[in-house]
């Protein structure tokens, strides 16, 4: 919470407005869900008055609903309770049908009803790419949303149980040891389309680490149902991955040890304290609904977060973060040991001044309880006072008249946030916790308009993410090429006896790419355009194709950079890894706009003039490193445009050559440190080496590539 408060404060000092609106506005809305339904108040419940926690909302606040986790709630519904539900019994008892046992952890979202909201409608295929980026992280087949529409998924299921034994501790580490394959949790994601996919489509989905040959799958039927052994148990290892289809629209994927999965399909309903809380719940009505319990768990969630925060704080201490780490896993520690229960819920599609976010909690005591709503209550009241201060400074600066009508805009949106995060309510009553958000007048209206920039640059970067997964193709082929050929980069062209530039760089890379057949077919001795090489042209593999799809076959966008001021025009024979100096990096081919593209045999580069470099790439375009990074580069971006000719130079600026020295002389006086502390070990009695025939301690030295100006473009 703490380090969440930070960063949005640094947002407000950087005044990174729509930064901090996507933080607070989407936090929200993926937290949370707003209706109340029958989990609510299941019918018999009472209400929990035995705390010393108790108290009355103010006027307008949430009131603390009958609690869903009372003593009750475990048990079986009661039929009243079942025939209140009507056909939603029947749903979730067909949710329950492909989950394991006790489970701790549950989560339904619904994809195509989401992008039905307001805000993400009119731009479903952008918010698609925007949305799915919050679930990174979240559960690890976040890829789904990379192949499959959005539109086309109807309902998404995500279950695990915990590990079955505490995992042991070595006693001279204090790490946990690896859990026995037989006690591995088991995870399911039960994925319910509108409409069939084919079979390798979702087998590449779930073939998460990218390991097995999907196409060399073959089906088997599981209790009458085709399934798919992603991987196959043995002896040593007791544990599988298999995709089954229980229709032609309902896909299971389950991983854990063999017994626990051939369970999940048995057709046996789950049991256990979150699947009898599914059954009393309406499960359609919402976009997100997550529920998390420890009841049943043979030991603390504290255990099985545990190689999380290990892994975490390995990571961290690389990082020279201590200070953060101890800071985070104290958090995480004091928040997951004292939640017994929590259900979430999200609800995009409702009415202004209804719930858009509820989160129900259920802790281990009162004081607790009182804790945790302290910790949330007092960076809300904090940031809504910065905000408050923020605008008021902002206005009483002078506002020049032609930015007038943009400076009321951007104070429109603070003021919308005010009256969003004045909705977010904290209530408690004795060891529960009610954490509820209203949809705010206007809301739908502002949180379009604060995603309207963000949708044009996502926009931007659509295109150009398919252009750099092409680019990354092409550089992984490259790579291939660099290692079999002596290190040796593809130069620009494939050249004749008399030095004639004949063919391009992309037919000298093609066995790489997998294409030794076509390779074969051409006549290395012709130019391009002879007869028989042009005849060739149409066989253009798809990786060089223009994803846009504005060019035909045979063109491409993927260009080296050439010409005077190029690092390539250096060397006139080509270049080898040992001539790239790293730092700096060096900008070794990039994607065109379709105006700019070339036949694909054709030996060409591109021209770089920096005038008129802008109208030669898109707004966010992709380039490909000699160190093989392809990334995306904005061309409006003022890091990009200072140091975009000393990428193309292959040249170090001003500042890289100012941070090589710092560094150099760092590592110099770490040398002359540690060679003296071997001295001072050697001659305790503090005798000169001299004076025992030691030559005078030397300093390797280490030369700084001389600094170079670009021959244009000096930002």
């Amino acid at each position: 919470m703490l380090l969440l408060r930070e960063r949005i404060l640094e947002m407000l000092r950087q005044k990174h407005l729509t930064a901090f609106a996507v933080v607070c506005c989407l936090c929200m809305l993926f937290t949370g869900c707003p209706k109340k339904d029958a989990g609510d108040s299941p019918e018999g419940a009472q209400k929990d008055t035995s705390g010393t926690n108790q108290e009355t909302p103010a006027s307008g606040g949430p009131q603390v609903l009958t609690d869903p986790f009372d003593a009750k709630t475990p048990t079986a519904p009661t039929d009243a309770e079942l025939n209140a539900l009507g056909s939603i019994r029947e749903e979730n008892r067909e949710l329950l049908r492909f989950m394991p046992d006790n489970p701790s952890g549950f989560v339904v979202i619904h994809p195509a009803r989401t992008v039905q909201a307001p805000y993400f409608r009119d731009n479903a295929d952008i918010a698609e790419m925007i949305v799915s980026q919050f679930f990174i992280g979240f559960n690890r087949y976040f890829p789904i949303y990379q192949q499959i529409p959005f539109s086309n998924i109807k309902r998404i299921t995500f279950c695990t149980n915990p590990v079955k034994q505490k995992p042991e501790v070595d006693p001279v580490t204090g790490q946990p040891q690896p859990i026995p394959p037989a006690h591995f949790p088991t995870c399911v994601c039960v994925l319910e389309l509108n409409t069939p996919v084919d079979d390798l489509t979702l087998l590449s989905l779930f073939n998460i680490t990218g390991q097995i040959s999907v196409e060399s799958l073959a089906p088997v039927m599981v209790n009458n149902m085709k399934a798919y052994e992603m991987i196959p148990p043995t002896e040593e290892l007791p544990v599988t991955e298999r995709l089954v289809f229980a229709g032609p629209t309902t896909i299971v994927f389950a991983s854990g040890s063999v017994s626990d999965v051939a369970k999940v399909f048995d057709n046996e309903a789950a049991q256990g304290a979150i699947p009898s809380r599914v059954l009393r719940t309406d499960m359609q009505s919402g976009d997100l609904i997550a529920m998390y319990s420890t009841e049943g768990v043979p030991f603390g969630f504290t255990d099985m977060v545990a190689p999380y925060l290990i892994g975490r704080g390995v990571m961290m201490q690389f990082q020279n973060q201590q200070a953060d780490l101890m800071q985070e896993q104290d958090g995480i520690l004091s928040f997951v040991n004292a939640v017994k229960n929590m259900t979430i819920r999200i609800n995009l599609q409702v009415p202004e001044a209804a719930n858009l976010m509820q989160v129900d909690m259920d802790l281990q005591s009162p004081s607790e309880t009182a804790t945790l709503k302290k910790t949330m209550e007092t960076p809300l009241s904090d940031l809504l006072t910065r905000i408050s201060l923020f605008v008021e400074q902002s206005r009483s600066l002078p506002v020049p008249p032609e930015k007038a009508q943009a400076f009321e805009a951007e104070m429109n949106k603070y003021a919308f946030l005010t009256s969003t995060l004045e909705e977010l309510k904290v209530a408690s009553s004795g060891s529960k916790l009610q954490l509820v958000l209203k949809k705010a007048v206007g809301f739908d209206q502002n949180f379009a308009a604060i995603l309207a920039p963000i949708y044009a640059q996502a926009g931007l970067e659509k295109q150009a993410s398919l252009d750099r997964d092409a680019l990354s193709m092409i550089s992984f082929g490259i790579g291939d090429y660099i290692q079999k050929n002596g290190s040796h980069f593809p130069h620009y062209a494939i050249f004749g006896e008399n030095g004639t530039p004949l063919l391009s760089w992309r037919v000298a890379i093609l066995p790489y790419l997998g294409e030794q057949e076509l390779y074969s077919r051409f006549r290395l001795n012709e130019p391009w355009n002879s007869e028989h090489n042009y005849a060739l042209i149409a066989q253009m593999p798809k990786v060089y194709a223009d994803p846009s799809g504005q060019n035909p076959v045979g063109n491409t966008i993927f260009r080296m950079i050439g010409g005077e001021g190029s690092f390539l025009s250096q060397f006139p024979n080509g270049f080898t890894s040992s001539d790239v100096r790293i730092p700096p990096a060096t900008l070794y081919m990039l994607a065109v706009v379709p105006a700019q593209a070339v036949v694909w045999t054709q030996p060409e580069f591109l021209q770089y003039q920096p005038e008129s470099f802008e109208q030669t790439v898109r707004k966010v375009f992709a380039g490909m490193f000699c160190t093989g990074d392809v990334r995306l580069l904005a061309i409006d971006n003022d890091v990009v445009v200072s140091q975009l000719p000393y990428w193309i130079s292959g040249n170090i600026s001003p500042e890289a050559a100012r941070e090589i020295e710092a560094i150099q002389l760092w590592q110099q006086t770490q040398q002359q440190i540690e060679m003296q502390q071997q001295m001072q070990q050697q001659n305790p009695q503090g005798v000169m080496p001299q004076q025992q025939g030691v030559p005078p301690m030397q300093v390797p030295s280490m030369e700084i590539p001389p600094m170079q100006t670009p021959p244009t473009g000096q930002p």
